[in-house]
């Protein structure tokens, strides 16, 4: 039996409908079934997945995106193989699905495709092109993604974990690992200590970490303690919520016992909701803690951030 052809359009999204929607992909019947996740989990980037409704591998005649009826051959599936699936991805909070980060092709063989934006609709070959039997995955695509969403679209990721902040605050500033248009990176960090005169007392140790200029923000990481290797938190602005701090940034102090951050401060001007207090992990369980309209979560250990002062 022949297999089906459809157009993939990277611009369908099943909204807030539950579970995956179809659309027509090219045929008079709504051919192809496309499905919603965060991935990689509480990564802030949503992989939306477009297969043949019938389940089967089908082979791609177009990739279109939005309604401008263009054929998108930069990211069309290698000398017309079938595949099992197609896959882009966004940042969480790109409602309009204008600035696509990453494709995922995965093939009928069982090998992989990539490719990644180079801004304003054109794409390149993830790794030079090359397919490998092992997806993309787990801190390697959240890295990959975290750099493309700053690289082209200038939307940084601030990380709190103390051997980053330690790090970076000799050289005063980090985001990804490209230096930008302008050869300078999008995070300012600076490094202090708040003196304490009680006998027998260490000066507290705080980072402060800026963004300003064009750049905006997409959300915060933190890992806590050094063993883990992941980020823990990650505070990122609801939908609709401005997400551009104009002003002073989060900073973080520690104790001196502890690679984990003892408290956090988190002030920005210009936003609709101001946001300006101290807020330390809690043990409220798992639940969001909202201020702002920001939403701080703990990844993997299940304490919250919450308000302190």
């Amino acid at each position: 039996m022949a297999l089906p052809t459809v157009t993939i359009n990277i611009s369908q999204s099943p909204d807030d409908e539950p579970g995956p929607i179809t659309y027509y992909g090219g045929t008079s019947k709504r051919d192809v079934k496309v499905e919603k996740s965060e991935f990689p989990l509480n990564s802030g980037f949503l992989k939306y997945t477009h297969v043949a409704s019938a389940g089967q591998p089908f082979t791609v005649d177009k990739v279109q995106s939005g309604n401008s009826g263009n054929d998108i051959n930069q990211i069309k599936p290698k000398n017309g193989e079938p595949v099992k699936s197609y896959s882009v991805w966004y940042w969480k909070y790109d409602q309009s699905m204008n600035n696509p980060l990453f494709i995922e092709i995965h093939n009928k063989n069982g090998t992989y495709g990539y490719h990644e934006t180079k801004g304003n609709g054109s794409w390149n070959p993830h790794d030079s092109g090359s397919q490998d039997n092992q997806r993309l995955e787990g801190k390697a695509l959240e890295q990959k993604l975290d750099y493309l969403n700053c690289k082209h679209y200038k939307l940084v990721t601030i990380d709190l974990t103390e051997s980053h902040s330690k790090t970076y605050a000799s050289s005063g500033t980090y985001c990804c690992s490209d230096k930008h248009d302008t050869g300078k990176k999008r995070v300012t960090i600076r490094g202090d200590k708040v003196r304490v005169s009680l006998p027998g007392a260490k000066d507290i140790e705080y980072y402060e970490h800026f963004i300003g200029g064009e750049s905006e923000l997409a959300g915060i990481k933190y890992n806590e303690g050094a063993a883990s290797g992941r980020g823990d938190n990650d505070p990122a602005p609801g939908p609709g919520e401005p997400k551009t701090p104009h002003t002073k940034p989060p900073g973080e102090s520690y104790p001196k016992a502890h690679s984990e951050a003892a408290k956090v401060f988190a002030e920005s001007a210009g936003f609709i909701a101001t946001i300006s207090g101290y807020f330390l992990a809690g043990s409220a369980g798992t639940a969001a803690t909202f201020f702002g309209g920001w939403k701080l979560y703990n990844r993997y250990k299940g304490d919250p951030w919450v308000r302190q002062i």
